[in-house]
């Protein structure tokens, strides 16, 4: 038997588009993400990220980076959230900050092309349909 976990590569259509969401928020969890992104033929996307304070991005941005595709650094709404404007975005096409997470989705939206939301399971909680 198996279960769908919510949040855990799950894909839905937004507008027309394809958009990932992944809890992922360890570099474990990335490698896995980038392994099902690839799997399904999914490169360059569009990257809609939050983290929490107590778990370091710079390594897990990393693993993302090399699937390529742009940035967008946005924050969940909770107390615990990491500042996105003070992590080190290297290694993607470009990267912004847009600290409005329901304004980031729709930033990333209107860049075409599949979008993954991830870092934060509160961010994907707070964003999927």
């Amino acid at each position: 038997a198996t279960a769908d976990l919510p949040g855990r590569f799950e894909v839905r259509e937004i507008g027309g588009q394809t958009v990932v969401f992944d809890g992922a928020h360890n570099v474990e969890a990335s490698r896995h993400l980038i392994d099902e992104l690839r799997r399904r033929g999914i490169s360059n996307p569009t990257w809609v990220c939050a983290f929490m304070e107590n778990h370091d991005p710079e390594p897990f941005l990393s693993e993302l980076s090399a699937l390529g595709g742009r940035l967008i650094l946005t924050t969940a709404f909770v107390e615990r959230a990491h500042k996105p404007g003070s992590i080190n975005a290297a290694g993607f096409e470009s990267a912004e900050v847009i600290k409005n997470q329901n304004e980031a989705l729709a930033a990333a939206l209107k860049k075409g092309g599949t979008v993954v939301v991830t870092g934060s399971f509160y961010l994907v909680g707070a964003l999927r349909p």
